[in-house]
C-alpha cells in the first residue's frame, strides 16, 4: 500500500481499516484491508475490482445475513459501488471482503421542479456505466 497516495477509507465492523488507494504511475488504485492491531500484511480486497480512484468506505450491517459494503470513486462522476458477500461469515469476518459476492452501483433519479431538485428516487444497477 502506498501511503503517499491514500484517498481515504474507513473502519470495518470488525475493527480493521479499509484504505482507499489512488492510482500512481504504472499501477491502478485499490482498496486494502489493514489490521492495526497485528503485524499482518495489508490484504487487497475485492472492493477495488480491477482498479480505480477510490475515496471512502462505509458499511451497513443491520441485516447480518445481507451485509453491504460501500466504496466511492474519487472523481466528479464517480460511482458509489455496493458489495454484498455471497456467504457472510461473522465467525471469520476478515474474509468477507476477499471472497465472492455481488456488486452493484447507485443511480439517482432526481425530480426537478422549477430548476431545483425536490426529491427523487434511486436504484441499484449491475452496470457501472449507468451510475456515472
Amino acid at each position: 500500500v502506498s501511503f503517499a497516495l491514500i484517498g481515504g477509507g474507513g473502519k470495518t465492523p470488525w475493527d480493521t481499516y479499509i484504505s482507499c488507494e489512488e492510482p500512481r504511475i504504472g499501477r491502478v488504485g485499490q482498496c486494502w484491508e489493514i489490521d492495526p492491531r497485528s503485524n499482518k500484511k495489508p490484504r487487497k480486497t475485492v472492493l477495488g475490482r480491477s482498479g480505480g480512484i477510490f475515496e471512502s468506505f462505509s458499511y451497513d450491517v443491520r441485516d447480518k445475513e445481507k451485509p453491504a459494503f460501500f466504496v466511492t470513486e474519487d472523481f466528479e462522476y464517480g460511482a458509489l459501488r455496493r458489495f454484498i458477500p455471497n456467504n457472510p461469515d461473522w465467525e471469520n469476518p476478515r474474509n468477507m471482503l476477499h471472497g465472492e459476492g455481488t456488486f452493484d452501483y447507485l443511480v439517482l433519479h432526481p425530480d426537478k421542479k422549477n430548476g431545483t431538485v425536490a426529491g427523487g428516487t434511486f436504484e441499484w444497477v449491475a452496470q457501472p456505466k449507468l451510475a456515472k
